[in-house]
């Protein structure tokens, strides 16, 4: 009987044998189809961003020639990987639990890619040779408005393209999933996200600058410098205003006005609300260098108004505001112009306004002069010596990226396209749906420490939970001080007149946030790790030293007070 059964099960085992392996090498080379598909599309669509970037680049540089050749590139990239994700895999691979949401995210990037390619970025290079031959380059004092129209298709064109994208692939965003999956999404998301905040600010700016520039009657603006060595809520504190009129697309810079000359005001120069006393008092009200406390931008646009028009003779159309660094991006596209201590450059514009000058100037009328000569130098070059077009736009669109740059119009239609742009430098309606976390600064010493202040933040989506979003951030200001405060002069660290002892720094930091959301925070000096550095440092000490302390009694360890370092 034993022999009987064994005899009778060897062969079918024999036949189960290869059809296990079989099974086994199909999985095998299914499980290698499918990674070697991921790994071509995100190999396709990472060159892909690549050469988007060099587009940019190549745009920005006014080479033509070169952003067309990249784009080529980018669109033969995108449609190869639009091409891998079109078959079964893909779909397979986008119904997989947890993972399916990410390939999904992946497989939209893909098929927007080459529609964005030919829709959002052909126009944009084709449109590139017109602005970099000088067509539309600022020439004796005068922007030729009348050349603009050119523009308005294709950068429409672009920015309705890069905002189907958007949408498109925003309602794919994975909540989870591979890593290196959602990893590259994020990256190209974000690449997209910027690209169409660029275009819709282009798009707006052709369309509003005719009427702007005078082409109905002339306008009047002021130019409101802010220095960044005193830090306000956006950006610096406002030490020199500008008259800036312009006609038929010819401006001019009729005048400069030290924030000083304007004095502090018996009363508040418009009325405020309960909420903006509790929080800034009356002074934002009062003195034009402080109207910018506040981050939202329409409300100090006000304010300068008001004040100007109390003092000065004009209207205003609108108020303008943009920090030093600004003016070193924008140099980029004139090369250096004369300063009184020479020449002044895109690289040491920074240095020479926020700080150099305060060390040279004790008088606040020379630093007032010298301000004025180097704006009015600057103003000169951008209105009659753009070497690189390409760079000039390139900048006013950084600085107005990184928040540097401000716009707010006194027209009813202007404001209405401005107020869904950056440079608006609105807060959102507290109704929103779409979470916003505001991190802002303001010096309270009456100084020019900003120049030594560094600022990290980082925010991140921790959970949602009954429709409540949790974020956890985190915030680490630096102060790099000068060697010696004691021998800095007091136009920098500030005389200690409001109470804070001269060489230190005081600033207000203030969060915003939706309004029926809660902040919970903790706040950690620095000591803390230097206490476990020193901890640390004592044992390693005592280890090292404790055969020693054995043989000479005099060694011993002693109580070291807690303030000794």
């Amino acid at each position: 009987m034993s022999n009987a059964t064994s005899s009778s099960s060897s062969p079918s085992f024999r036949l189960r044998r290869p059809v296990v392996a079989l099974v086994v090498l199909a999985l095998v080379l299914v499980a290698g189809w499918t990674g070697w598909s991921i790994w071509s599309v995100q190999g396709d669509l990472t060159r892909a961003e690549s050469s988007a970037k060099a587009v940019q680049r190549a745009l920005i540089a006014g080479d033509g020639t070169t952003a067309s050749n990249h784009l080529q590139e980018f669109q033969e990239q995108a449609d190869a990987a639009k091409g891998r994700v079109g078959g079964p895999t893909w779909s397979v691979l986008s119904h997989l639990p947890w993972a399916g949401q990410s390939f999904r995210a992946i497989r939209t990037v893909a098929q927007v890619a080459p529609d964005l390619g030919r829709d959002g970025l052909a126009p944009l290079v084709s449109s590139a040779g017109a602005v970099d031959s000088g067509s539309f380059t600022p020439r004796d004092g005068r922007v030729p408005i009348d050349r603009l129209p050119v523009l308005q298709e294709p950068v429409a064109q672009a920015a309705q393209a890069f905002t189907k994208a958007d949408r498109r692939i925003d309602a794919s965003a994975p909540q989870g999933g591979p890593g290196r999956v959602h990893t590259a999404y994020s990256r190209l998301a974000r690449l997209l996200d910027q690209g169409r905040q660029a275009l819709a600010a282009a798009d707006d700016a052709v369309r509003l600058l005719p009427d702007m520039l005078g082409a109905k009657g002339t306008r009047h603006y002021v130019l409101a410098f802010e220095n960044n060595g005193e830090i306000r809520a956006s950006g610096g504190f406002p030490g020199s205003l500008a008259m800036i009129t312009a006609k038929d697309g010819r401006i001019s810079l009729d005048r400069q006005v030290p924030a000083a000359d304007f004095g502090e005001f018996k009363k508040p120069v418009l009325p405020q609300s309960e909420a903006e006393k509790a929080i800034y008092d009356r002074q934002i009200a009062t003195y034009i260098g402080d109207t910018n406390f506040t981050p939202e931008f329409p409300r100090t646009a006000q304010l300068i108004r008001a004040m100007w028009q109390a003092k000065q003779p004009e209207k205003l159309d609108g108020v303008i505001a943009l920090d030093v660094v600004t003016l070193g991006y924008l140099l980029e596209s004139t090369g250096p112009v004369p300063g009184p201590d020479g020449p002044v450059t895109a690289d040491n514009v920074v240095d020479k306004l926020i700080y150099q000058a305060n060390l040279r100037y004790q008088d606040t009328n020379q630093q007032n002069a010298y301000y004025a000569k180097v704006t009015k130098a600057v103003f000169n070059a951008l209105t009659d010596g753009v070497k690189s077009p390409s760079k000039l736009l390139g900048g006013l669109a950084r600085g107005a990226r990184e928040g540097r740059v401000k716009v707010a119009s006194f027209h009813d239609n202007e404001r209405a396209v401005l107020d869904q742009t950056q440079v608006a430098g609105q807060l959102p309606p507290t109704d929103t749906k779409t979470p916003y976390l505001g991190v802002y600064f303001n010096d309270a010493t009456g100084s020019k420490l900003s120049y030594f202040l560094r600022a990290d933040t980082s925010v991140e989506s921790i959970g949602c939970t009954n429709g409540r979003q949790t974020f956890d951030g985190r915030l680490t200001l630096r102060y790099l001080s000068p060697a010696d405060p004691a021998n800095v002069p007091k136009t920098v660290t500030g005389s200690g007149a409001y109470g804070t002892k001269v060489g230190d720094q005081l600033v207000l930091v203030r969060f915003y946030g939706a309004a029926s959301g809660t902040l919970t925070y903790t706040l950690d000096d620095g000591t803390r790790w230097w206490a476990w550095v020193q901890l640390a440092g004592l044992a390693l000490l005592a280890l090292v030293a404790a055969p020693s302390v054995r043989r000479r009694p005099e060694l011993a360890p002693r109580r070291i007070a807690g303030g000794d370092r």
